[in-house]
C-alpha cells in the first residue's frame, strides 16, 4: 500500500516523522510521497527520502497559497531539487481560489512555470485545484498534449470536474474531505464503491506515475 500525500512539514505533523514512519509500516504502508509545497517543505521532503530510500519519496513545488513569493530562484532551487532522483513529482502546484492567499494572477503564473518543469523533467504533476476549475484546465490541457500526466491531489470537485480530468488522463486523488456532511455530499455520491464502474477508480492514483516498483 503506497501513501500517496503526507505533509510531514506541517505543524501538526513536523515532530512525529519518526512515530509516523513506524505506524505506516505497522499498517503494511510501504511507500510514502512527502510533499512539498514551498522551497523549505521541499527540501526537507527531499531529506527525508533521501534518509529513507526505497521508503520515502519526495514532491517538489510551490502550492498555490504561497504563489505571490514565487520569483525566478524559487524556480532555481526547485530546478535542484527536480533533477534529483529521490524527488518524483512536481508540485504541490496548482490554483486555489478559494481563499486566494495568493492573487490568481500570481498563481497562474508559478503554476505556468511548474507545468513546464513537469514536461521538460518528464515527472508527474501532483496538482492543487480548489474553485478554480475553469482556469486550471485551460492550463493544464496543453501539457497532457505534450505528455504530463499526474493527480488531482484532494479533489474536492464535482462530478462533471472529475470526469473532465479522468478524460484528460489524469489521476484523483479523494481524502477525508468525502466524509464532510455539509461539504462532501456531492463527492460521495459518485466516489462510493457501488458508483459506476467509469467512476471506481478515481479513489486512488496509479503509483506507477511516480516511477515506484
Amino acid at each position: 500500500m503506497v501513501d500517496i500525500g503526507v505533509n510531514f512539514h506541517s505543524a501538526q505533523l513536523v515532530s512525529l516523522t519518526d512515530q509516523l514512519l513506524m505506524r505506516a509500516r505497522a499498517a503494511n504502508v510501504s511507500q510514502i510521497l512527502a510533499t512539498g509545497t514551498s522551497v523549505a517543505s521541499s527540501r526537507l521532503a527531499f531529506e527525508l527520502a533521501r534518509a529513507n530510500p526505497g521508503t520515502v519519496f519526495a514532491t517538489a513545488g510551490v502550492h498555490p497559497h504561497g504563489a505571490k513569493s514565487y520569483d525566478p530562484s524559487t524556480f532555481r532551487e526547485l530546478t535542484e531539487l527536480w533533477a534529483c532522483p529521490e524527488v518524483v513529482a512536481v508540485g504541490e502546484c496548482g490554483l486555489d481560489y478559494n481563499r486566494n492567499f495568493s492573487t490568481p494572477q500570481a498563481q497562474r503564473m508559478a503554476f505556468e512555470q511548474q507545468l513546464s518543469a513537469a514536461v521538460e523533467t518528464g515527472k508527474p504533476l501532483f496538482l492543487h485545484c480548489r474553485d478554480a476549475f475553469t482556469d486550471f484546465h485551460d492550463m493544464l490541457a496543453p501539457v497532457i498534449a505534450d505528455g504530463a500526466r499526474g493527480v488531482v491531489h484532494c479533489f474536492t470537485g464535482n462530478r462533471v470536474e472529475a470526469e473532465a480530468f479522468l478524460a484528460m488522463g489524469l489521476d484523483i486523488g479523494i481524502t477525508g474531505w468525502v466524509t464532510d456532511l455539509q461539504r462532501g455530499q456531492a463527492l460521495s455520491g459518485f466516489a462510493a464503491p457501488d458508483a459506476p464502474c467509469s467512476m471506481r477508480h478515481i479513489t486512488r492514483a496509479r503509483v506507477e506515475q511516480f516511477g515506484w516498483p
